[in-house]
Protein backbone atom coordinates (compact mmCIF):
# COMPACT_ATOMS: atom_id res chain seq x y z
CA UNK A 1 0.00 0.00 0.00
CA UNK A 2 1.55 3.42 -0.92
CA UNK A 3 1.28 6.48 1.50
CA UNK A 4 -0.31 9.34 0.05
CA UNK A 5 0.10 12.24 2.44
CA UNK A 6 -3.09 11.60 4.28
CA UNK A 7 -2.88 8.92 5.73
CA UNK A 8 -0.48 8.55 8.70
CA UNK A 9 3.09 7.19 8.63
CA UNK A 10 2.59 3.60 9.79
CA UNK A 11 -1.11 3.39 8.78
CA UNK A 12 -0.22 1.49 5.05
CA UNK A 13 2.89 -0.30 6.65
CA UNK A 14 3.72 -3.09 8.64
CA UNK A 15 6.46 -4.02 11.39
CA UNK A 16 8.43 -5.73 8.53
CA UNK A 17 8.03 -2.85 5.75
CA UNK A 18 9.21 -0.55 8.23
CA UNK A 19 12.46 -2.97 9.21
CA UNK A 20 12.99 -2.57 5.77
CA UNK A 21 13.22 0.52 5.49
CA UNK A 22 15.62 1.08 8.36
CA UNK A 23 17.61 -1.12 7.41
CA UNK A 24 18.08 0.05 3.84
CA UNK A 25 18.98 3.58 5.30
CA UNK A 26 21.05 2.02 7.63
CA UNK A 27 23.16 -0.11 4.97
CA UNK A 28 22.87 3.17 1.94
CA UNK A 29 24.23 5.08 4.99
CA UNK A 30 27.28 3.10 5.76
CA UNK A 31 27.89 2.87 2.08
CA UNK A 32 27.90 6.33 1.41
CA UNK A 33 30.37 6.83 4.51
CA UNK A 34 32.62 4.42 3.01
CA UNK A 35 33.08 5.75 -0.15
CA UNK A 36 34.71 8.84 1.35
CA UNK A 37 37.89 6.40 2.80
CA UNK A 38 38.38 5.43 -0.73
CA UNK A 39 38.10 8.78 -2.49
CA UNK A 40 42.28 9.80 -1.48
CA UNK A 41 43.23 6.13 -3.06
CA UNK A 42 41.65 6.51 -6.18
CA UNK A 43 43.14 9.96 -6.43
CA UNK A 44 46.44 8.56 -6.06
CA UNK A 45 45.70 5.85 -8.81
CA UNK A 46 44.82 8.41 -11.09
CA UNK A 47 48.09 10.42 -10.73
CA UNK A 48 50.23 7.08 -10.59
CA UNK A 49 47.99 5.98 -14.33
CA UNK A 50 48.83 9.18 -15.58
CA UNK A 51 52.42 9.06 -15.06
CA UNK A 52 52.72 5.17 -16.34
CA UNK A 53 50.62 6.49 -19.61
CA UNK A 54 53.23 9.42 -19.73
CA UNK A 55 56.05 6.87 -20.02
CA UNK A 56 54.23 4.77 -22.36
CA UNK A 57 53.29 7.45 -24.49
CA UNK A 58 56.37 9.17 -24.58
CA UNK A 59 58.78 9.86 -28.30
CA UNK A 60 62.54 9.22 -27.44
CA UNK A 61 64.40 11.46 -29.02
CA UNK A 62 66.73 8.95 -31.04
CA UNK A 63 64.42 7.03 -33.42
CA UNK A 64 64.75 3.64 -34.78
CA UNK A 65 66.15 3.46 -38.19
CA UNK A 66 65.68 7.53 -38.50
CA UNK A 67 66.15 8.80 -42.19
CA UNK A 68 69.82 10.06 -42.41
CA UNK A 69 71.11 8.50 -39.05
CA UNK A 70 74.03 5.76 -39.59
CA UNK A 71 72.92 2.51 -37.76
CA UNK A 72 75.42 0.57 -35.88
CA UNK A 73 74.99 -2.67 -35.47
CA UNK A 74 76.02 -4.98 -32.13
CA UNK A 75 78.66 -7.20 -33.65
CA UNK A 76 80.68 -4.04 -35.01
CA UNK A 77 81.20 -2.48 -31.34
CA UNK A 78 84.27 -4.09 -30.56
CA UNK A 79 86.40 -2.73 -27.56
CA UNK A 80 86.40 -3.25 -24.01
CA UNK A 81 86.23 -1.18 -20.42
CA UNK A 82 88.92 -0.93 -17.83
CA UNK A 83 88.86 -0.20 -14.43
CA UNK A 84 92.15 0.37 -12.47
CA UNK A 85 92.69 1.09 -9.16
CA UNK A 86 89.22 3.02 -8.63
CA UNK A 87 88.07 4.13 -5.41
CA UNK A 88 85.05 5.61 -5.03
CA UNK A 89 82.62 7.06 -1.91
CA UNK A 90 79.25 8.78 -2.29
CA UNK A 91 79.25 12.07 -1.04
CA UNK A 92 76.78 11.49 1.57
CA UNK A 93 78.43 9.25 3.39
CA UNK A 94 82.63 10.20 2.85
CA UNK A 95 83.89 8.16 5.12
CA UNK A 96 82.65 5.11 4.15
CA UNK A 97 84.69 3.64 1.22
CA UNK A 98 82.17 2.01 -1.53
CA UNK A 99 85.22 0.80 -3.62
CA UNK A 100 88.85 -0.02 -2.77
CA UNK A 101 91.26 -0.40 -5.97
CA UNK A 102 88.96 -2.26 -7.91
CA UNK A 103 90.72 -3.44 -10.97
CA UNK A 104 88.28 -5.46 -13.78
CA UNK A 105 88.46 -5.70 -17.34
CA UNK A 106 85.45 -5.72 -18.80
CA UNK A 107 85.91 -7.83 -22.87
CA UNK A 108 83.55 -6.97 -25.65
CA UNK A 109 81.71 -10.03 -25.95
CA UNK A 110 81.86 -12.04 -22.96
CA UNK A 111 79.44 -12.26 -19.74
CA UNK A 112 80.47 -11.68 -16.60
CA UNK A 113 79.21 -11.57 -12.91
CA UNK A 114 79.76 -9.09 -9.91
CA UNK A 115 79.06 -11.10 -6.69
CA UNK A 116 79.41 -9.46 -3.26
CA UNK A 117 77.47 -7.82 -0.12
CA UNK A 118 75.23 -5.70 -0.30
CA UNK A 119 77.48 -2.01 -0.11
CA UNK A 120 79.76 -3.67 -1.65
CA UNK A 121 79.75 -1.26 -4.80
CA UNK A 122 78.17 -4.07 -7.40
CA UNK A 123 75.51 -1.60 -8.93
CA UNK A 124 77.73 1.35 -8.97
CA UNK A 125 80.31 -0.66 -11.07
CA UNK A 126 77.61 -1.06 -13.20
Amino acid sequence: MRWNGAQSLTGGYNNADIMTIMFLMLVSTLSLGSVGTVLPSIGKARIAGKFAFDVIDHVPGVQINEPGKQKINRDEVKGKIEFENVCFNYPSNPDLKVLKNFTCTFESGKSIGLIGPSGSGKSTII
